[in-house]
């Protein structure tokens, strides 16, 4: 670990595991499925916001569904049309 300095911002080690825990719980929540294209592509949407009040700042990491071309990644039936009437939608909010 590097030296504390004047205007460095650091997380305790307990601060740290509870903001993995809650990582975790949100992974677990996540839909990954396997595609043609993709191994695990996402399924779903998740948002993971951090608030660090001391600086101001705000760390928003988002994953999105997965956009592969329905074609190239394998999918027919009711999930193709959900990719292309719903869920494509909502990346528009």
């Amino acid at each position: 670990m590097r030296k504390k300095t004047k205007n460095d911002t650091f997380i305790s080690r307990p601060e740290a595991i509870k903001i993995l825990k809650e990582v975790q719980k949100v992974e677990k929540k996540r839909i990954v499925k396997r595609t043609l294209s993709n191994e695990r592509s996402s399924r779903s949407h998740s948002m993971i916001i951090l608030d660090v009040p001391t600086v101001g700042g705000r760390l928003m990491l988002v994953d999105t569904v997965g956009s592969e071309n329905i074609d190239q990644a394998g999918q027919t039936g009711f999930e193709a049309k959900m990719k292309v009437g719903k869920v494509g939608k909502s990346k528009l909010l």
